[in-house]
């Protein structure tokens, strides 16, 4: 074999070599991007999957604490594994609910102006204070009239009524029937023309009471009217609140909310939400109203279901949510006593808590 021979030679098993190794990097090659696009794959298989869970939970969900009525029994005082549940009412609801979301109605001047002329405040512009409110203050010797809009106790908007007369620091017990206390609200309420929305009137809500020598003595009572949506109450956050005193209406309060539809969710069955009156999300117990009863029930007995809309803005739920409120009455032995169970009812897989 000549040099030229032995040359070509080389040549020919360097190229083979060549040959063998790049074949070997592609294989190599191919294998890591066939690895690395599974992995791509999985990971965005993952995220997919971590955003439609989360897609779903987009509202944060309304809470009740313990209601009750009484020296601070609860739900279980009362309710058993034994304790049937019976079912009067035959109403029926739709098994989807429009989704409103909550936006706080901002006051200003012109509403100041506007609820200062329903009590004959005329003339007057109001003015604007350190602590960024907007109000009118009228000074008739002893007699004091307060309009204003202000943040709420609540961080709420709140459009402000408050009159102190002659008698302000002398607390008497009022004489008013409840009668002539509905008729004062609704005609205050009749006036409150530049206010939007539909209202409906609650009733009584609460009520001051001062222990006297011959008995508790009615020295104040609160008659509220609340927003409807479609017909349907909201509770929570909101609605005109009505204070009055021997003298009559002391303070009128007023935080309103602006609803827009944004969406259409399923709602849980009512027949679903009923089996839940045992363990209910917020509930209320009358003990009160019937102090002679006493032990578990053996059945409760609901007569209406209502519809619900709860705003709770100011902890953060930026939408209205659907509740059962199931009315009726525990019943045993020793008698019967009015109670009323909550039932959430906008399903959990939208919602986070």
């Amino acid at each position: 074999m000549n040099s030229k021979e032995l040359y070509d030679s080389f040549a020919h098993v360097d190229e083979e070599l060549l040959c063998e190794t790049e074949s070997a990097s592609r294989s190599v090659f191919n294998k890591k991007r066939i690895v690395l696009i599974f992995g791509i794959i999985i990971i965005i298989s993952l995220i997919s999957v971590i955003y439609f869970i989360n897609a779903q939970k987009i509202y944060k969900r309304v809470s009740f604490g313990d209601q009750t009525l009484g020296d601070g029994q609860d739900w279980s005082d009362i309710v058993s594994r034994s304790t049937k549940i019976e079912m009067n009412n035959t109403d029926t609801f739709d098994t989807a609910f429009p989704v409103y979301k909550i936006t706080p109605h901002v006051f200003n001047a012109e509403d100041v102006k506007r609820l200062a002329e329903c009590f004959g405040v005329t003339g007057v512009e109001p003015v604007t204070n350190v602590k960024d409110s907007i109000g009118i203050h009228i000074s008739r010797g002893r007699k004091q009239i307060d309009v204003y809009c202000t943040l709420g106790e609540i961080g709420l908007p709140t459009l402000v009524y408050m009159y102190n007369n002659d008698n302000h620091y002398e607390s008497r017990e009022m004489t008013q029937t409840v009668e002539e206390l509905e008729s004062a609200a609704r005609e205050i309420f009749s006036k409150l023309q530049f206010i939007d929305g539909e209202y409906e009137y609650v009733g009584i809500t609460s009520t001051q009471t001062v222990s006297k020598p011959n008995g508790p003595e009615i020295q104040g009572r609160r008659l509220s009217f609340c927003r409807l949506i479609n017909g349907t109450r909201v509770v929570g956050n909101g609605g005109i609140d009505m204070y009055f005193n021997i003298d009559g209406l002391e303070q009128l309060r007023i935080t309103a909310f602006d609803y827009e539809q944004i969406d259409t969710l399923d709602m849980i069955p009512l027949n679903t939400a009923l089996k839940n009156v045992k363990d209910p999300d917020g509930y209320s117990i009358d003990w009160k109203g019937s102090p002679d009863y006493t032990g578990k029930a053996d059945s409760i007995v609901i007569n209406q279901v209502k519809l619900l809309y709860v705003n709770q803005y100011s902890e953060g739920c930026t939408v209205l949510q659907p509740v059962y409120n199931f009315i009726g009455e525990a019943v045993n032995e020793s008698g019967e006593i009015h109670i009323n169970a909550r039932i959430i009812a906008i399903p959990e897989k939208y919602t986070y808590d």
